[in-house]
């Protein structure tokens, strides 16, 4: 008995003890992920798509996204946070959307600068409790958006 408790006790052991020795490789960019978040915009709080970045200009990120929703937005306002009337986006509505934008970074120091995106449907704002299509449309707009960004 002692023999059988040995021998299961290293099969399971062993992969741990060897899992832990690999290195871990820093040359990777850290993964993307798009979090639920809320923001506050000059139309009040609204439920966003947030991404974080490191290292990163306010300017940079804002002159991105407005190249971006510039092509496909009836008109885009850039006053206090950047914002795309009529916009058409057929994976996330069959009608246009309005999307707000705002960089936010948590101090003036900090590396790290958060994206916050909100999208207004004829449903209204798309957040969690949404339409699981819509929201996950507006979860990857904003994933492919980040990737390509971050390149």
């Amino acid at each position: 008995m002692r023999n059988v408790l040995n021998t299961l006790l290293i099969a399971v052991a062993l992969p741990l003890v060897a899992q832990e020795e690999r290195p871990a490789t820093t040359d990777l960019p850290p993964p993307t992920e798009v979090r639920h978040a809320s923001m506050s915009f000059s139309t009040g709080i609204h439920p966003t798509f947030a991404v974080t970045f490191e290292g990163t200009e306010e300017r940079d990120v804002e002159r991105y996204w407005k190249d971006n929703l510039k092509d496909i937005s009836a008109d885009v306002s850039t006053k206090k946070e950047l914002l795309a009337s009529g916009a058409l986006l057929p994976n996330i509505s069959s009608d246009t959307v309005r999307v707000l934008m705002k960089a936010d970074r948590p101090t003036k120091k900090s590396p790290h600068l958060m994206v916050h995106v909100a999208f207004l449907t004829v449903n209204g704002w798309v957040g969690p409790d949404s339409d699981p299509s819509e929201v996950e449309a507006c979860r990857q707009y904003v994933y492919d958006r980040s990737v390509a960004f971050k390149r």
